[in-house]
């Protein structure tokens, strides 16, 4: 602040992570949200920002030519670790039964009902619940509540990729705990435990198809969709509004809606059992990241947001 030093801010996850960072008023301070639904929620709770953006992740391509997609050895892989339930508990140790009781009542609604925005059903059930609740009560309130959205997301993580073990569909699963996930058909589960960034692309530079489960972006991207592209992948995700306009479902990818999730294993296995088309859904994703979802992409985007932010740095 001394200097007038300009900052850029990338928040990886939802901004209610975040709010004790963001509660004091940071001079000079630029934010870039990774959906337009927590760039909207910037925008409406935290107004004291002026330059809030929107810059969704994108993909690393490894050096060197992808291997032959036929010649892969690997069929569906899926990167991400494994939270059980029980090692999320602690974050609600504290509470009583009543508090604990509309936590994992809101998590039952999300479960039954996932296309909904995480902040819109959050603040709708405090709102119902607190008619005259503040804004400083409603953001202090979604930071406690980070433990449903990280339940959810495990929730639906082992659900999906149990869901393709137990219709007989090998995955190699990179990631922590997943001999945790309580799988009935573990057999199919090839556990490559946890990895580092590189490894996991020179993986899925082996397989043929790249599962992603979304983290409740609803309006944005997840990184492991592109890396999967530019690794020669035919990647299989559910969607989000930004999503489905960039990317076209049966061309580009292979899309599944949460709510109907146990379709994924259908549309695996239609993948397998269709090799031509599925080496075209990859060729085509693959030549749609790379012509505009890299990470040298995002620079060029975020060059025009410091040059969009510049004018509101104060003079020396």
């Amino acid at each position: 602040e001394q200097y007038h030093v300009k900052i850029f801010c990338i928040m990886v996850d939802h901004p209610m992570y975040y709010h004790r960072l963001l509660e004091p008023d940071i001079k000079n301070l630029s934010l870039i949200c990774i959906d337009r639904g927590h760039q909207a929620f910037v925008e409406h709770y935290y107004p004291k920002f002026r330059n809030v953006h929107f810059l969704p992740l994108a993909g690393t391509k490894l050096p060197g030519e992808p291997v032959p997609y036929a010649m892969r050895d690997i069929g569906a892989i899926f990167a991400g670790n494994y939270v059980p339930p029980e090692n999320l508990l602690p974050h609600i140790r504290h509470m009583d039964e009543e508090s604990k009781a509309f936590y994992f009542d809101i998590i039952h609604e999300l479960a039954k009902y996932p296309d909904r925005p995480l902040e819109q059903e959050l603040i709708g059930r405090l709102e119902q619940e607190f008619p005259r609740i503040t804004r400083e009560e409603t953001l202090s309130c979604l930071h406690s509540m980070v433990f449903i959205d990280l339940y959810v997301r495990s929730l639906f993580r082992r659900d999906i990729i149990c869901t393709l073990a137990e219709h007989g569909v090998p995955v190699t699963v990179i990631g922590k705990d997943w001999e945790k996930a309580g799988c009935k058909c573990p057999e199919n589960l090839r556990l490559a435990g946890q990895q580092d960034s590189r490894t996991c692309l020179e993986y899925m530079g082996h397989a043929k198809i790249a599962v992603n489960v979304m983290p409740w972006f609803k309006d944005g991207a997840h990184d492991r969709i592109f890396n999967g592209m530019l690794q020669g992948c035919a990647v299989v995700t559910d969607s989000s509004a930004y999503l489905d306009e960039i990317l076209c479902d049966g061309k580009d990818y292979v899309r599944f809606q949460l709510e109907q999730y146990e379709e994924i294993s259908q549309k695996v296995d239609w993948l397998f059992q269709h090799p031509k088309e599925a080496e075209a859904i990859a060729d085509a994703g693959q030549k749609k990241a790379s012509l505009g979802h890299t990470w040298e992409h995002r620079a060029y985007e975020l060059g025009e947001i410091f040059r969009r932010d510049e004018a509101n740095v104060p003079t020396l």
